[in-house]
């Protein structure tokens, strides 16, 4: 079986920096030459990290990649493929894929429409979306063996261990060779075909174009890699060939090779072919005469695959470690002193580098950090550092103060005049003498003088901090600018100026000073940021974005201030700073960069409390100080990522559901939970990579997620949504395109418009039949009132009304009687008078009383018994009987039982002449009897019905209806009367 071309790539790739992969090299021909003829090492700014099984690789054995348009590289390995964003992977194998007949991945290409085809040891498979499918023989393929693919503008070439295959929109036709092909390459003019002897041809519109004649008796090509067709590489087991109209040249493995196996070619967009062989990676410039350049951080490796990225991340796929990377990073890590707590940094006057550490004394950076008299100085805890003059040496300690001079070290404590042994900071001056700062004072020594200022001396404290010497460009003459812990003073002419604060207590405590190349003063001020020097004041500057925080300031020549932080470097433009100070309006639009650990900073942390925690290289590299050794910079290395990173949306779940991402979705109303993964797809520094986002018919603006990749949502109302997410890198580019997803949240069918309508028609209908109902309650109740007064009409009537018109006449009677002087008469008619008014009075009185017994809140036996009992004082023997248990009725109810019952009673009194009357009240199980009997001289019922005037009989019935009760009146001229009602009761709940 011929070995494929493993190593594929996105073809589309642009490195970060231009000079990218020529620095790589540079690199590694510093690391690979005799470190005699280069004492110094260069820093590494290439961060070298390996992926394998345990992080999630489906398995180590990475025989291709590729980088897809989305910005994914993707994974072939004997296990399946696997899909990387830069943090975590996601893997296809017949377990998740069913498609994958075979887990044994070999090859990897993405189509112009951006499908991606995986080649197998059993068919072909193509990711369509999240649609898989897999072709076989059956599909025109040559054989189900995938050894090779290449895909370009216009085609997809296969190529398997049977022959060759052209993919045409729904299946595979087959190509016929007269020679046995080898090995496929896809460029951006066409695809590359090699055979076994050598030939190279290019597929060009359904032809075969011979390149380049092979050799008949030279040993068997295994593949061939292309970028230009003016350089055209070829390699075979144990050689690599490039074949250029300048030259023709033969690489083999074991005299000019690591190894003796070549397994993978790649040419990258500047034409450097990288040369994958069993024991190692190797690069050739096609230029004549270039040198091959190994790779020491892969030496031994037996390397499978090769891909530059499009941010210039060189990757490499391994037969055993798995996955492996090289990305350049704007800080490296100085040689030596990774291991260390750096504490202060300095530069001596023949560019050697000293730094001190929290814990072990001082080094001296020979590429290798070397121990300077770990024995001799007074502490091993170094605060601060200084270089003289002379190539001496000033380091400050908590015990004192230590001056090294070659080989000798001389100690300053207060036996020697200091006042504090706590040394917190030291400066060599332009006039050779040196200046420290104590807690307890500044200290100047000169020869073996020594002087200390204080209080007294017009410092506002004696705590001094940084101590800084500016020389004036306008007069050339030298000022000591002095922090103390209540703020800061200049010493001109032996004497001190102290410079008023914006801030009071804490804030007046200088923490960093330095100045520009145009001696403007900068100055950290504890807890409050950065100020600038004017006058004789310190004018605060805003800096949206800058910490609060500020234990150093660097000044460099590239026209930026470098602020240091208790965690993280932040970088700002001297003159957007200035722009500040003059307009505080333009701090909005300051630019502020920030540096951590994932722009390649062995720590963001600083150690203890050393003054100047950084300095300038020999070279004009940048030195700052950390936790965990030094980081290392320089204007090269800082230009911004220009590539801006693909952002996808990776994952959605609905209530624990995963929806698909590639199309629209509605869902169902009740849920709850809503979950939005989603990915900024840089792979030079995926964890620096910012987000934000935010759902259209949800959020008002714009989410800013930071470093989080997981956006929440619960119980969202229903309607349209479009969730949209955008990215930036490292540098702060923003990804062109956002990544969106459509839903709709659908209405619970009680919330649908008609549901909406139905229940507005019921809620009318529901008021029409309140209103109803209440207007039927007002009509009873006005009936009601109405019968009541109708009733009362009637009693005065025929009670009141008629007693008054038989007073009146008898009135009439006695003044005619008077007239005619007949006062015997006269007196007769006011004493017939006298007792028709006593009737009235008395029948007023009685229909009073029955007004307030039938509306008595008293029960209705306990009101008929009262009845009866009046109607005794009448002299008519009146019996009442109450039978039954009684059973409490509404009060509507027995107000109108009463009332019937009054008026029977009533008519007993006025019409009857009875001298009995029987009452009998009877309660059923669902209906109360009343009965009133006399023995008067009774009435035609039929008859008396019939009269107008006659309201009484009328009133019964009208009220018997109202309680939906039965009466009945039973009456014999001559033989009395009996009035019966049989009322329903309201049945009682159990």
């Amino acid at each position: 079986m011929s070995v494929p071309l493993r190593g594929t790539c996105w073809l589309g790739a642009t490195s970060r920096y231009p000079g990218f992969l020529l620095a790589f090299v540079v690199f590694t021909i510093l690391l690979t030459t005799d470190a005699r003829a280069y004492p110094r090492q260069t820093p590494n700014y290439f961060h070298h990290q390996v992926w394998s099984t345990e992080d999630g690789l489906p398995q180590a054995s990475v025989h291709a990649l590729l980088q897809s348009h989305e910005g994914y590289l993707w994974i072939a390995t004997e296990d399946g493929a696997a899909r990387f964003d830069g943090q975590s992977f996601r893997v296809l194998n017949h377990a998740t894929v069913p498609a994958f007949a075979s887990n044994d991945v070999s090859s990897l290409a993405e189509d112009q429409s951006g499908d991606l085809w995986f080649g197998t040891s059993d068919g072909l498979v193509r990711k369509h979306g999240e649609e898989y499918r897999r072709f076989s023989a059956r599909d025109g393929l040559p054989s189900e063996e995938i050894v090779a693919l290449a895909a370009t503008p216009n085609d997809l070439l296969v190529l398997t261990s049977a022959g060759l295959a052209v993919w045409q929109h729904d299946h595979f036709e087959r190509i016929a060779t007269n020679e046995v092909i080898s090995g496929l390459a896809g460029t951006e003019r066409g695809s590359i075909l090699v055979s076994k002897k050598g030939d190279v041809y290019r597929w060009n519109r359904g032809q075969l174009l011979a390149v380049v004649p092979g050799m008949q008796d030279g040993p068997a090509v295994l593949g061939v890699a292309v970028r230009d067709e003016q350089a055209i590489w070829t390699f075979g087991s144990n050689f690599v060939q490039l074949s250029s109209p300048a030259q023709k040249r033969i690489w083999q493995t074991g005299v000019d090779l690591p190894g003796n196996h070549v397994q993978a070619l790649y040419v990258d967009r500047r034409g450097r072919a990288w040369i994958a062989t069993n024991r190692g990676l190797v690069s050739i410039e096609a230029a004549p005469g270039s040198a091959v350049q190994e790779s020491e951080a892969l030496r031994g490796e037996s390397v499978l695959s090769v891909c530059v990225d499009r941010e210039g991340d060189l990757w490499v796929g391994t037969e055993a470690s798995g996955l492996h990377v090289l990305q350049p990073r704007k800080f490296a890590t100085a040689p030596g002193s990774n291991s260390e707590a750096v504490t202060t940094i300095a530069r001596d006057s023949r560019g050697v580098m000293y730094f001190g550490t929290r814990d072990d004394g001082i080094f001296r950076d020979e590429g290798a950090a070397v121990s300077v008299h770990p024995k001799e100085l007074t502490s091993p805890v170094i605060l601060s550092l200084a270089a003289g003059p002379d190539g001496d040496l000033w380091a400050g300690t908590p015990d004192g103060l230590n001056h090294i001079a070659g080989a000798t070290v001389r100690h300053w404590t207060i036996v020697d005049g200091l006042p504090d042994n706590f040394v917190r900071s030291v400066l060599v001056a332009a006039d050779r003498t040196v200046w420290a700062g104590t807690r307890f004072g500044l200290v100047h020594i000169d020869g073996n003088a020594v002087q200390t200022f204080t209080k007294t001396d017009g410092l506002l404290s004696d705590s001094i901090g940084p101590v800084l010497d500016v020389r004036s460009k306008q007069s050339g003459v030298s000022a000591l600018w002095v922090g103390t812990s209540a703020g800061l003073c200049r010493l001109t002419t032996h004497q001190f100026q102290c410079l008023s604060s914006p801030y009071e207590a804490k804030g007046n405590i200088i923490t960093a000073l330095a100045a520009d190349h145009d001696g403007v003063l900068w100055v950290a001020l504890h807890g409050r940021g950065l100020g600038v020097v004017q006058g004789d004041r310190i004018v605060p500057v805003a800096i949206p974005g800058a910490p609060a925080e500020i234990v150093g300031i660097l000044s460099d020549n590239a026209g930026y201030l470098w602020l240091r932080s208790t965690r993280g470097l932040y970088r700002v433009p001297i003159s957007g700073l200035r722009a500040c100070v003059t307009s505080p309006s333009a701090c909005g639009s300051l630019t502020v960069d920030a540096y951590r650990r994932s722009d390649g900073m062995p720590s963001d942390e600083l150690a203890g409390e050393g003054i100047l925690p950084h300095a300038v290289g020999p070279n004009g590299e940048l030195w700052f100080a950390t936790r965990r050794g030094i980081t290392v910079t320089n204007s090269e290395h800082l230009l911004p990522d220009g590539v801006p990173p693909g952002v996808v949306i990776t994952q959605v779940h609905v209530d624990g559901m995963e929806l698909p991402t590639g199309m629209a979705a509605d869902i169902s109303p009740g849920h709850r939970q809503y979950s939005f993964e989603y990915a900024g797809l840089s792979l030079n520094n995926a964890g620096g990579t910012r987000c934000r986002y935010m759902l259209d018919g949800f959020d008002r603006g714009w989410v800013d997620a930071g470093t989080r990749r997981t956006a929440y949502y619960t119980i969202l109302p229903p309607r349209q949504y479009i969730f949209r997410v955008l990215c930036a890198n490292s540098d702060g580019l923003w990804s062109r395109d956002e990544a969106t997803f459509r839903f709709r949240v659908l209405r619970p069918w009680y919330r649908s418009a008609w549901i909406y309508l139905l229940g507005v028609c019921f809620a009318a209908l529901g008021i029409f039949g309140v209103v109803q109902l209440r207007v039927r309650a007002e009509r009873r109740r006005f009936a009601l009132v109405l019968q009541e007064r109708t009733r009362v009409a009637r009693e005065v009537h025929d009670t009141l009304a008629q007693d008054l018109v038989s007073v009146s006449l008898q009135v009439e009677i006695a003044a005619q009687h008077a007239k005619g002087g007949r006062l015997a008469d006269v007196t007769e008619q006011l004493a017939q008078t006298r007792s028709l008014v006593r009737q009235a009075l008395d029948s007023a009185r009685q229909s009073i009383w029955n007004l307030r017994a039938n509306l008595s809140k008293d029960s209705l036996p306990v009101r008929l018994a009262a009845r009866v009992e009046a109607l005794r004082e009448t002299n008519v023997s009146a019996r009442l009987r109450i039978s039954g248990e009684y059973r409490s009725a509404t009060t509507e109810i027995e107000n109108e039982v009463m009332r019937i019952a009054n008026e029977a009673i009533s008519n007993v009194e006025r019409h009857s002449g009875a001298t009995e009357v029987a009452v009998d009240l009877s309660y059923g199980a669902d209906s109360l009897r009343l009965q009133v009997r006399d023995n008067g001289r009774g009435f035609d019922y039929s008859s008396a019905r019939g009269m107008a005037d006659h309201y009484g009989l009328r009133g019964l019935e009208e009220r018997a209806a109202l309680l939906h009760a039965q009466l009945t009146v039973e009456s014999i001229t001559g033989q009395g009367t009996t009035v019966t009602l049989i009322a329903p009761l309201p049945m009682e709940s159990s």
